[in-house]
């Protein structure tokens, strides 16, 4: 979460929007939890038919979509090892992406 609102800060002037996707339902466990993280960005509801659109396999997992609406990159909390550079770098990529 920290990387994430770290890059919302560095990359929304450039048009970039972040979303957090819950991926264990609504309930007042989940509310309380994005309430203590304080996310300062917007949190959708999935449930596995979206999860399973994305190709999430794991949590958490971060999504770099382009301008096309194509996912430049992803990356899970199992196969994540490169660190906050790597968003970066996805970010910078699908940025120039056209």
């Amino acid at each position: 979460m920290r990387d994430v609102s770290y890059f919302k800060k560095q990359y929304e002037q450039k048009g970039v929007e972040f979303l957090a996707i819950h991926a264990f339902g609504e309930d007042e466990d989940a509310r309380a939890h994005i309430k203590e993280s304080k996310a300062e960005f917007r949190w959708l509801w999935a449930d596995d038919k979206a999860l399973s659109a994305l190709g999430v396999t794991g949590v958490p997992t971060q999504i770099v979509v382009d301008r096309d609406g194509q996912v430049s990159w992803k990356s899970s909390f199992t196969t994540y090892r490169e660190g906050p550079s790597a968003i970066q770098a996805a970010l910078d990529a699908a940025l120039r992406a056209e």
